[in-house]
């Protein structure tokens, strides 16, 4: 039985890194006979950033300010209004991961949706794709094989049970991010970014992954951070989206704007969800200057499996 420090105060944004931490520890601990004490330096411990200010703003291409409307589906621009939320200052590692894979993440149906838990049924799935038995099962894994990278090589599927793991466990409501909460954060107020580090393309601030062909450890570009302070929304990897995709949302949207919370359409007609924060797959700046806008969007099927493609989580408060 583990003994945890408890008289510290914990701020909302540091619970669920502590509980991994914790959780981390239980799972190496548990065979042991003696008691335990975990010692934690709650200040180290900080992997959200609070987005409560200007939650009003607007969404979408506005050539006004140096975007570059590269397809229908990022115009009109419209007014949404989001409330407070809590998102990863970071991608989610494979360190992290691995608590909800060793947590029998990928045999407890409860965590899954039922399109998800017949995806896993369907391709016998007990763990990432690339990933082995042992203490480092992420060490074959294409260009992430080390703890600190982002976990890549998963589906849609797989990132949405992870959220509901870690919801269940902390009891805290996380989920991905909706493309409104994602191009906030990458934008920052009105009138945002083009870039998430600027409004000048500069191919030296960020991971460009499509064109190094290497993933790198979350938050090693220190330049490629927005306004408050979420990391490698330019680069590294495309990340999920909650949403379903639909090419035509944002005339849908402009139609009844103000939207609040704008969390895409009500069906899935599209067959597939929404993905931000592109990869670039062009050499010339002009070319790249397009995919890794703030306002950019693709879209990918939940059970599509890339090791371009990770996430980050957010916290609905």
């Amino acid at each position: 039985m583990l003994h945890y420090i408890t008289n510290i105060r914990m701020n909302f944004k540091t619970r669920s890194r502590v509980f991994l931490i914790l959780l981390f520890a239980c799972l190496l601990c548990q065979s042991c006979g003696e008691p335990s004490e975990i010692l934690i330096n709650y200040e180290d411990i900080d992997g959200f950033v609070l987005i409560e200010k200007d939650l009003a703003f607007t969404m979408g291409c506005q050539e006004n300010l140096g975007c570059i409307c590269v397809h229908r589906d990022v115009i009109p621009p419209f007014a949404a209004i989001l409330s407070p939320y809590y998102i990863g200052k970071y991608e989610v590692r494979n360190d992290e991961f691995a608590f909800f894979v060793s947590d029998s993440g990928y045999k407890d149906s409860t965590f899954w949706s039922i399109d998800g838990w017949e995806y896993i049924v369907e391709t016998h799935r007990t763990r990432p794709a690339n990933w082995i038995e042992g203490d480092d099962p992420w060490q074959d894994c294409p260009r992430s094989n080390t703890p600190d990278r982002p976990i890549n090589n998963i589906s849609w599927y797989e990132a949405e049970a992870y959220c509901s793991w870690l919801s269940r466990e902390t009891g805290d409501n996380y989920a991905l991010p909706t493309e409104a909460q994602w191009e906030r954060a990458a934008r920052g107020p009105d009138p945002g970014r083009v870039f998430t580090y600027g409004n000048e393309h500069d191919s030296t601030k960020y991971n460009n992954m499509g064109y190094s062909r290497k993933l790198y450890p979350v938050g090693r570009f220190t330049e490629d951070v927005s306004v408050d302070g979420c990391f490698d929304m330019a680069g590294n990897l495309l990340e999920f989206c909650s949403d379903w995709y639909d090419v035509e949302i944002y005339q849908q949207y402009k139609d009844v704007e103000p939207v609040y919370n704008p969390s895409g359409p009500a069906n899935n007609l599209s067959g597939a969800r929404s993905v931000r924060g592109l990869i670039n797959l062009f050499h010339y700046d002009w070319e790249i200057e397009k995919q890794i806008q703030t306002i950019t969007r693709a879209n990918l099927d939940p059970d599509t499996i890339e090791n371009m493609q990770g996430f980050r989580v957010t916290i609905n408060i």
